[in-house]
Parts: structure tokens; sequence; C-alpha cells
């Protein structure tokens, strides 16, 4: 095992040096009890090992088997199925040092001593950790990694062993060498949600995650988080009955009721409060996964806004895309229903600065742009004062 754990540091960290035309691909099997498994594909251009005069051996060791395999059009020699098992989740906090130094009695079968340790010493913190129901997953970048990050070893024009010394994978990186590859894939035991961490360079898509360093390191992101879970119960949208009022006239929104609260589209909301006090635009943003939000300025139509109430249920996906609000991230709880995003209407209130309220007498929801949420000051009683004029019965109530 520590023979195996050095091969992977030294393919990693030092032999990545001899080449900007290395491809690494892992992926990793995460099985409902814990244990699980890694398969491991590592390759070196053909071309860059006839430059340096290296022989496949050299780079993979004299023991090594290997094949060669055309990868986005370039030829790689690439190690035969290279991979390892765990059976346990200990060790995550161990150091490399640790791990190396033959201190291994208590690591072994610890996750920490296959892939998962490697790319947790190299690129940054990985941990595993159980919770109710199945398993959350960080994934972190060390601080040396960043769109700034600036090269100590410059890629040499000639490819020498003297001319690639010192070279790092930190090196690599900052000069975008071509045909980097550094790509890794969790398989999760259950479907994979991400409740934190920006969206460049990461997939995911039902039980898993897909993870493109270079990407990540690029978009300036630190940390990221994903749960696993069993299904629960699932979450159902029904179609708001409630009636809504805006500024004292009725609007018919498209709107849901989410584990008893409201939902609207966010573009809807937008073209409705157009021209108040509480306008604000929306942008998409694709090629980023985020939605910014401009207040102050009023709505641009893009179609399709104001189609009409839905009739049926629904079962909403958690919103994975990123919310920017004047430029500054802000966290919203949102779903999407037929590929539109819904938002918690008081969230929007709260965050463009317009009064939400909810009139149970008449089933119906108030929207109040003259009346901001800042500001407003209550009696011991509840009601608004500072001149605010209000019907109290409707006052306090969600």
């Amino acid at each position: 095992m520590k023979k195996r754990l050095a091969i992977l540091v030294v393919i990693f960290c030092i032999s990545i040096g001899l080449s900007g035309c290395m491809h690494i691909d892992g992926k990793i099997t995460v099985n409902a009890d814990g244990s699980g498994f890694t398969d491991f594909k590592v390759g070196i251009a053909k071309s860059v090992l006839d430059q340096t005069g290296k022989t496949p051996k050299d780079f993979f060791g004299s023991g090594s088997l290997y094949h060669a395999e055309t990868i986005n059009g370039r030829e790689y020699l690439v190690l035969n199925d290279y991979g390892d098992a765990w059976n346990n989740l200990g060790g995550m906090d161990a150091s490399l040092d640790d791990l190396m130094s033959g201190n291994l009695e208590q690591q072994l079968g610890s996750i920490y001593n296959t892939l998962v340790g490697t790319i947790a010493q190299e690129m940054g913190p990985v941990t595993l950790v159980p919770i109710d129901g199945g398993f959350r997953l960080n994934v972190g970048l060390h601080d040396e990694f960043g769109p700034d990050m600036v090269a100590e070893h410059i890629w040499p024009d000639k490819v020498t062993n003297d001319s690639l010394a010192g070279m790092t994978i930190m090196d690599l990186v900052a000069q975008d060498i071509d045909g980097l590859v550094l790509k890794v894939t969790f398989e999760m035991p259950y479907n994979v949600v991400k409740t934190s961490g920006g969206n460049s360079g990461v997939t995911v898509n039902g039980k898993t995650i897909t993870l493109d360093y270079l990407k990540m390191i690029k978009s300036g992101d630190k940390s990221w988080t994903f749960e696993s879970t069993k299904d629960t119960k699932a979450i159902i949208a029904t179609p708001t009955a409630s009636t809504v009022q805006v500024n004292g006239k009725s609007v018919s929104f498209d709107a849901y009721t989410i584990e008893s609260s409201n939902y609207f589209k966010l573009r809807d909301l937008a073209y409705a409060l157009s021209g108040t006090a509480a306008r604000f635009d929306v942008a998409w943003d694709g090629t980023n996964n985020a939605v910014s939000l401009t207040s102050g300025k009023n709505y641009t139509t893009v179609g399709g806004e104001m189609t009409g109430k839905g009739a049926v249920n629904k079962t909403p996906s958690p919103t994975s895309a990123k919310v920017y609000l004047d430029g500054k991230e802000v966290q919203f709880t949102a779903y999407t229903i037929d590929g539109n995003n819904y938002f918690k209407l008081r969230d929007i209130g709260k965050a463009i600065d317009f009064w939400v309220d909810w009139d149970g007498k008449n089933n119906r929801i108030i929207i109040d742009t003259t009346i901001v949420n800042s500001g407003l000051v209550y009696d011991g009683a509840g009601n608004i004062i500072d001149g605010i004029k209000w019907d109290t019965s409707t006052k306090g109530k969600s």
C-alpha cells in the first residue's frame, strides 16, 4: 500500500512535470456501507516521452503494464487498470508524512490510502462524512490554486530532464499547458444534490459527480459540498390557490406552494414589479449557470412572462444556479419547475425590499412596494407605527 501511494504521489506531483501533455482521470465509487474503490487512468503523451528520451518503464516503473490509447486526438501511453479499494472512512485527517513514514497500521483499509488521499494532499481537502440517510462529500482547493496563480517554473521551449527540474502541477496549471487533464468522478450510492459551491467545472447527474479541476481552479471558487442521500418523501409543488394583490391590484401569477411557502416564477415577479419602487431586472448567465438580479432597474422582457397559472402538481428540483444581486452573491431557497426558476416570495421581498403579507380572511397574498422591510417599526402589540396605515387583522401572518 505504501508503495502504491508513493507511486500515485509521484505521478500526480512530480512526474507530471515531465509533460504538459498529462492525462489524469480518476473514478471513485462509494458504496452504501461506506466502502468503495477507485479506478485511475493516468497517461503520458508518447510525443513527450520521445522528446525526453524516456521509456514507459522510466515513467510507470519497471513492473507496470501499459497500453497505447488515443484521447482527444492525442496518443498516450496509459497505465493498465490502476486502482485501489477501501473498507472504512478513517484517516482522512492524516498527513502524507504519516502515511509515507510507515505509520500505516491504523490507516490500512482507509479511503485515505487511495486516490482520494492523493487528491486531498495535492489538490485540496476531500472528506466523505456519513450523514442521516447517506453521505456528505466536501471538496476544496488549496489556497495556492486560483485564477491568478503564477508559475514559479516556466515550461521550457526544449523539454529535457534539466529544463523540467522543479516543475510542479501548480506550474502547469498556472501556465494552462496544452493537453493537461485533471478530472475526477465520484459515483455515489444515492442521487446527489450540490448544496454549496459554484458550477464551473462541476457536474451533477443523478448519482454521479464529475469534477474538472482545471475549470474549478479558474473559477476562483474554493469549496464545494454535495449530499448523497436515500430518496425520501418527494417534495410536491402545488399550484397556489391564493389570489395575489400587488399594490392593491389583483394579479394572476404562475406560483406554487412548496412545504407551506409560496414560490413565484422569478421573471413573472420582476415583470409585475417593473415601474414600481421595488423594480428589478433578471439576467441569465448560461456559461456560469448563474442568475443576475439588478435592483432599481425595470425588467427586460424575454417572452413567456405571465403565461398563466399552473393547473397540476409538479415535482420540483432544488435550483443549482448561483444568484447574484447587484453583483454580490446571495443565498435563496429556490426550485426548478419545467425549466423555470421559482423563488420563495418572502426571500425576494427581503432582498429587493418590498412588503409581503398574508390575508388569511380573504385567502390573499399581499405584495406592497410602498412599504419596505427596512425601517418598519412595530408597537408591543405587533402593529406597524411610523405613520404606515395597515389592516392589523392581516399583520404578522406568514
